[in-house]
């Protein structure tokens, strides 16, 4: 069991109890709290010594309400446990999410107020490239961001027996090579797809991972599509059946932007 520091000058007491501490009245100024220290000779071969200054309160850093000291007999010096405690590391903690169903709803958070597209229709697919409507968000991430999660789920039905679209994911005009997808489905109607894309932040720029070397103002993100070929149409949004017979239901989709730091 440590034992405590020197009893306080002023009126009141410390008293060690195993597994407790008990203060009795008030301590005054240069009072040791809490004293841990593993050999009671002269400290020696102390881990790790929390005290307010030297053993009588007079030391360097008297007056100190937490100071962290290595002692000088033989101790290694104890600065990058300390770092460690005080400044833990938060690499992949998440900073912020932006959760936004595409009806025209927003969602305000750390970085700003974001407003989702407000998708009302379905559409069918060409054979050109065209925006993927409730795709596009203008995002700017907070302070500290090495990572940006793009999530974007959206369903569709089929015109012709057969569906197939490729899609493209874009940040600021600039697609993501390694980014290109193809879905499929063989007289498939209300299939989700859940298209997600991990942005790294830091290092230099890469055209084919989406990597960019900094981040600090807003970046449009957004997804094109187009289908292979008029033969292979689908319908973008909306479903081709429905309980049991033929129906168009608007299938709405979703979008989520997740920073990690």
């Amino acid at each position: 069991m440590p034992y405590l520091g020197r009893v306080p000058t002023g009126v009141g007491s410390v008293t060690e109890i195993i597994g407790d501490l008990k203060v009795t009245g008030q301590l005054t100024a240069g009072d040791n709290l809490f004293k841990m220290v593993m050999d009671t000779a002269a400290n020696e071969f102390d881990n790790i010594l929390i005290e307010d200054g030297g053993t009588d309160g007079s030391g360097t850093n008297a007056g100190d309400d937490i100071c962290l000291e290595k002692h000088t007999e033989g101790v290694s010096d104890i600065s990058s446990i300390a770092s460690a405690i005080l400044s833990p590391a938060n690499t992949g903690r998440v900073k912020e999410v932006v959760p936004l169903v595409c009806n025209g709803s927003s969602v305000t958070v750390e970085s700003g107020t974001y407003t989702s597209v407000n998708v009302t229709a379905t559409y069918n697919s060409t054979s050109s490239y065209a925006d993927l409507t409730g795709s596009k968000l203008t995002y700017t991430p907070p302070a500290g961001t090495t990572t940006v999660i793009y999530e974007f789920s959206f369903g569709y039905g089929y015109v012709d027996a057969t569906a197939h679209f490729h899609l493209k994911f874009f940040i600021a005009g600039a697609e993501v090579v390694h980014g290109r997808r193809l879905t499929t489905g063989y007289s498939h109607t209300g299939s989700v797809v859940p298209y997600r894309w991990v942005i790294q932040i830091g290092g230099d720029d890469n055209a084919n991972t989406g990597q960019l070397s900094s981040w600090t103002s807003g970046k449009e993100l957004n997804m094109q599509f187009r289908d292979y070929s008029a033969s292979l149409q689908g319908k973008m949004h909306g479903t081709t059946y429905w309980d049991g017979t033929g129906g168009n239901q608007l299938m709405v989709p979703t979008l989520t932007i997740t920073s990690l730091g």
